[in-house]
């Protein structure tokens, strides 16, 4: 399927699209649930964050996490934990999930962007402009320092500076009035449906689901890439 006759502004997510933690996020979840005596797979955990992110969105729909109050943080990353530890049908009780979790909000780790991220940049700037939209409590200027992404980025989004959390359909309008491309000539790149995909179709963007760990095959309602690479084959 080519979808580029059209597009002249590619816009990307970033955790999970462009950057990942490193260590990553099953070495963290491992080595912490083994510290409780659990034995956590790959799978699992990935199949666990896939409900854990669901439970993420819909507690950013209702009231930011980043404005909850220590007690109720801790409370929800007890159920986020708790979720993850059930993809390898581990069943806890929050009091432990949330031991778990203490010990996994204390690990040092960075996000960095995937091997397959800058070449590719550069490549699709030499036909698009480029652009990221992030939740991340980081300012613009920020965010491309961390990454290095001056000169590669034409815009960049973020919650901080716009006030606004996907799926907001408002952070989505920021997007279509900051880039000032009709709305149909704007690719909306992200890795989950409810948070990135949906809300970007429903203003009219053409999409394309980042899965780069196996989560949504034959569930998606857009085409579906596993790395930049097929980004490009798409283009």
């Amino acid at each position: 399927m080519n979808i580029n006759s059209q597009i002249k502004t590619i816009i990307f997510d970033l955790y999970g699209t462009l950057a990942f933690f490193d260590p990553s996020r099953e070495k963290i979840q491992k080595k912490a649930a083994s510290k409780f005596g659990y034995s956590l797979s790959f799978e699992g955990i990935n199949k666990g964050y896939f409900e854990a992110q669901k439970f993420f969105d819909y507690q950013n729909s209702i009231k930011l996490i980043s404005k909850l109050n220590s007690e109720e943080k801790y409370q929800f990353f007890s159920k986020y934990e708790q979720l993850i530890l059930k993809g390898d049908n581990i069943d806890v009780n929050l009091n432990e999930s949330g031991k778990i979790w203490e010990l996994i909000s204390i690990q040092n780790y960075e996000m960095i962007l995937y091997p397959d991220v800058m070449n590719t940049l550069r490549s699709l700037g030499n036909n698009f402009n480029l652009g990221l939209a992030t939740n991340i409590d980081l300012s613009s200027q920020e965010i491309s320092n961390k990454f290095q992404l001056e000169g590669l980025m034409d815009f960049i989004f973020t919650s901080k500076d716009l006030n606004l959390v996907k799926p907001d359909k408002k952070f989505f309008r920021k997007i279509l009035l900051g880039t000032k491309t009709e709305k149909d000539k704007i690719l909306y790149i992200g890795d989950q449906i409810q948070n990135d995909i949906m809300p970007a179709m429903s203003l009219g963007f053409k999409t394309i689901l980042m899965d780069r760990y196996n989560q949504f095959s034959g569930k998606s309602i857009c085409p579906v890439v596993r790395n930049m690479d097929e980004i490009i084959k798409l283009l």
